[in-house]
């Protein structure tokens, strides 16, 4: 890439003093603007590409050498949305707060490659590198990004060969869904694998924009389906729905009330929580709604604010669902005072142990995460000098699995490209972005008793969650859901209910008793007045909004000629036909048994006192079938 000076653009240029574009011919086209604007906008990020190659990295724990690169990208720190910016900049991520789950996912990238690295029967022959990089923002890590594609510190974008690519053969992340739909787009444009383990709004099945995406975890769509059947589970009808103000959060909200559309649920309270949400105020709107069930869809951050606001504040008696982000949370269980604020119930990946990953931190501790101090800039730094194995392992261990089949996923798609067998791989063969990506497509292996395949949008056919319960000592598991086909199974015993051991209640209204109808109070069908029936009406579905009079039956009649039931009403439920059908037949033998007991019998042919009856049917008369009967009638044999 090279610079383009503003003396060699004379017919495009900008004014001194001014950020405007100007032409010096009128007969310049937008077209020709539009060149030369993404022409400076180049410049711009060579310039960056520039800074970002003179900077020194030492510390071996976010680059490895090999045969060919698998791209990383961890938020191993993290800014907060207020961070200040006034200028496009490199952000430092180190100096930001370090997420020490995402650490351990990060290690656990390394430890992966070292594992195949270590392998004779996958990738023989054939060594894997990596080059990791703390993508600390959703907005702010594109140097990085370049960094990745660069060949020795230079893009071609518009470059058709396969000279001069860099070994780059996929990538590993991002995190979170507005971090991947920043960055996404680089890859995508020279289909270069990209497969998330976090990621989960359900933008990223949309193959037309996301060509060559995949992910390891289940996108919301499968989770928010998960949180709705544990509602109905549990009977609760009046809920409030608390999601991160990101595409995660607003994919997850958006699908929520797609899924609930149909239900008995209804959604009392909506807000997107970010750096400036006033917590306590948002609490207090939930108690004036009288709600008992929040639903919290946010990153382990934002929950952690959340839930200290309803502490301090004194928020007690709720129910809690956590989404799979925070579910798995290991300090807030143990939170001082986290028990008045109620139940604390989640949805979490199920865990998956990986096994030689706690003797690969022991054993790399001392060597590497020592050895990095005073690394300052390149996002490839880690301040975690005072962080122990033991610390790591303690970690939230969400999604570390779906990081771990990432890496295999890719290695075994490399394997097949390569050709390996027999102890060796071809190395006459070149492998491309384009070509592992095809294999990626068709994934068929076995991972620690798990078959990783993906289906045509690139999401996980494998996998399972659980429903998890808070302790007191931690956190347990309380039930399971599979998703193909979907199960969800819920041991309510295992669930001790704060404060007192019950099961809480949420709804608007509670049901109408016997005798009473509905009469809806607002927007919410939640919400009713219950009205006493009037005589001689009935309702005619529990919990129904209007009473019917008995002796009213229009919507279930029969057609004269016919012996079928119809019914006036198309939207007439087979259930209230049943019943319609049931009360006419009712009717009928009433009508019958009210028409003998007129009919004088006199002949003592057909009858005779004693003290025991014995009865007698024969047909002394016979009817033939066309005999005509429009209306149900006893029918006078004699004749």
């Amino acid at each position: 890439m090279e610079m383009i000076a503003e003396a060699q653009l004379p017919s495009v240029y900008y004014r001194r003093g001014t950020s405007k574009l100007y032409s010096s011919s009128r007969k310049s086209s937008k077209r020709n603007r539009r060149i030369m604007a993404r022409l400076l906008h180049l410049c711009f990020l060579g310039y960056l590409l520039h800074a970002l190659t003179e900077c020194t990295i030492s510390t071996s724990e976010f680059r490895l050498d090999g045969d060919y690169l698998i791209g990383g990208l961890f938020d191993v720190h993290h800014v907060n949305d207020s961070y200040p910016h006034n200028r496009p900049e490199a952000i430092t991520c180190s100096s930001q707060p370090l997420i020490l789950s995402s650490y351990q996912r990060f290690q656990l990238m390394r430890f992966a490659i070292e594992e195949i690295n270590n392998s004779t029967s996958l990738l023989p022959n054939v060594s894997l590198g990596y080059e990791i990089f703390d993508h600390c923002s959703d907005m702010q890590n594109i140097p990085n990004i370049l960094n990745l594609m660069s060949d020795d510190g230079r893009v071609q974008p518009w470059s058709d060969s396969y000279k001069n690519l860099s070994k780059l053969i996929a990538v590993v992340g991002t995190y979170t869904s507005t971090e991947t739909r920043t960055v996404a787009p680089f890859f995508m444009m020279d289909r270069v694998p990209m497969i998330s383990y976090g990621a989960a709004s359900s933008i990223f099945s949309r193959k037309k924009d996301f060509p060559s995406f995949l992910r390891t975890l289940h996108p919301n769509q499968d989770v928010i389906k998960m949180v709705v059947k544990i509602l109905q589970h549990f009977g609760w009808r009046w809920v409030s729905f608390l999601y991160i103000n990101d595409d995660y959060g607003s994919d997850g909200h958006n699908l929520f009330l797609k899924e609930i559309k149909d239900t008995d649920i209804c959604l009392a309270y909506s807000k997107g929580l970010d750096d400036n949400t006033d917590y306590h105020k948002v609490l207090k709107r939930i108690d004036l709604f009288g709600v008992n069930v929040i639903i919290v869809f946010a990153a382990e951050w934002t929950a952690e604010r959340l839930i200290r606001s309803a502490i301090q504040h004194n928020i007690n008696n709720k129910v809690w669902i956590a989404g799979d982000g925070w579910s798995l949370h290991k300090k807030l269980p143990k939170e001082k005072g986290i028990e008045k604020i109620g139940t604390v119930l989640g949805v979490a990946e199920r865990i998956v142990p990986v096994p030689g990953f706690r003797d690969f931190l022991k054993s790399s501790k001392t060597k590497i995460w020592y050895g990095d101090v005073g690394q300052t800039s390149c996002n490839q730094n880690c301040s975690c000098s005072s962080v122990t194995a033991e610390d790591v392992i303690a970690a939230d261990p969400s999604f570390s699995f779906p990081v771990y089949a990432a890496v295999y996923a890719i290695a075994h798609a490399l394997h097949n490209v390569l050709q390996c067998g027999a102890g060796r791989c071809n190395r006459s063969i070149t492998a491309h972005p384009q070509m592992v990506f095809k294999e990626l497509q068709s994934s068929n292996f076995t991972l620690l008793n798990k078959t990783i395949n993906f289906n045509e949008t690139g999401d996980p056919m494998f996998g399972s969650y659980s429903v998890v319960f808070w302790n007191h000592s931690g956190i347990e598991v309380a039930g399971s859901c599979h998703f193909q086909p979907f199960n969800l199974s819920i041991n309510d015993t295992k669930i001790k209910w704060r404060p007192n051991g019950t099961m809480p209640t949420s709804f608007c209204t509670p049901e109408c008793e016997e005798g009473h109808k509905k009469k809806q109070e607002g927007a919410h069908k939640c919400c009713f007045n219950c009205t006493i029936c009037q005589g001689e009406t009935y309702i005619n579905i529990t919990g129904g909004m209007e009473m019917i009079a008995e002796a009213q039956l229009p919507s279930v009649y029969y057609r004269r000629g016919t012996s079928k039931l119809y019914s006036s009403s198309r939207k007439s439920s087979k259930r209230n036909r049943r019943i319609m059908a049931r009360l006419l037949h009712l009717c009928f033998l009433g009508y019958l048994l009210h028409a003998l007991t007129e009919c004088a019998i006199s002949s003592s042919e057909f009858r005779l006192d004693g003290d025991y009856l014995i009865g007698g049917l024969f047909d002394v008369h016979h009817v033939n079938d066309s005999y005509p009967h429009n209306r149900p009638e006893a029918i006078t044999c004699s004749r």
